[in-house]
């Protein structure tokens, strides 16, 4: 009697901390998702930013386009445009002088991007099924 009682409770205990797993990994991409978003909007807005703007001239719903001037590390001004979009499951940015890319968020299986002169909308969604939307705002580009 005591055996079967000592595998009840195992079994319990093992379902219990499947659960438990199961459950981290779905907050897990919650956090993947909220991180990407905050990562993005710290690069945009870091201090060495010395202009940002939308270009929705170069995008279309598979990528948006925008440029960015910012000081670089030996304190020269840099002047670049930069380019989101979905490569193999991976929403990343990628440079559209040098071809660098920085990746922003895994596991996605789709993408849709909406560019406006104030803002980049993406349309997310994961590979496990769930959709997310990312907002990112921006001044208008200063006429020069």
């Amino acid at each position: 009697m005591a055996l079967v009682v000592t595998v009840m409770v195992l079994n319990i205990f093992t379902h219990s901390l499947m659960t438990l797993r199961t459950v981290n990994r779905l907050h897990h991409r919650i956090n993947a998702v909220a991180f990407a978003q905050v990562q993005f909007e710290r690069y945009l807005t870091q201090r060495d930013t010395l202009e940002r703007y939308t270009c929705p001239e170069d995008a279309d719903t598979q990528h948006a386009v925008f440029f960015r001037k910012y000081y670089d590390n030996q304190d020269h001004v840099k002047q670049q445009k930069f380019k989101l979009e979905l490569v193999k499951r991976t929403l990343r940015m990628t440079t559209l002088s040098d071809g660098g890319y920085m990746p922003l968020l895994l596991g996605v299986s789709q993408a849709r991007f909406k560019t406006t002169k104030q803002y980049i909308l993406i349309t997310l969604t994961e590979t496990d099924g769930r959709t997310s939307e990312l907002f990112f705002s921006f001044p208008e580009r200063k006429e020069p």
